[in-house]
């Protein structure tokens, strides 16, 4: 089991000056299986050369998405910028775009 630290790109809408402002956001997300954690880092890295999109792609981008509209937030699904897997003992590794 691993967890990762998950960061993307977020808007929020700002009433004052009736704009969405642009920010970055991240969530971890704990006790996941070796293989969900390797699929999204493949997913990631693939980037627009891949077609195919596991479930548990889908899934993270889904779960995000209701994340941020629990937050006030508007969450982009092509905002993923790293995925971090981070592991108890052993060094963090690292996937991004």
């Amino acid at each position: 089991m691993k967890s990762i630290e998950v960061t993307y790109d977020v808007a929020k809408w700002n009433s004052e000056t009736g704009r969405w402002e642009d920010g970055e956001a991240g969530a971890r997300l704990d006790f996941l299986d070796d293989y969900i954690v390797g699929e999204l880092q493949a997913t990631l890295s693939a980037k627009a050369k891949q077609r195919y999109k596991p479930t548990s792609w889908h899934t993270l981008l889904d779960f995000l998405s209701k994340l941020e509209e629990l937050r006030g937030r508007s969450f982009s699904p092509g905002s993923i910028k790293t995925i971090e897997v981070i592991s108890e003992g052993a060094p963090t590794l690292y996937c991004g775009r």
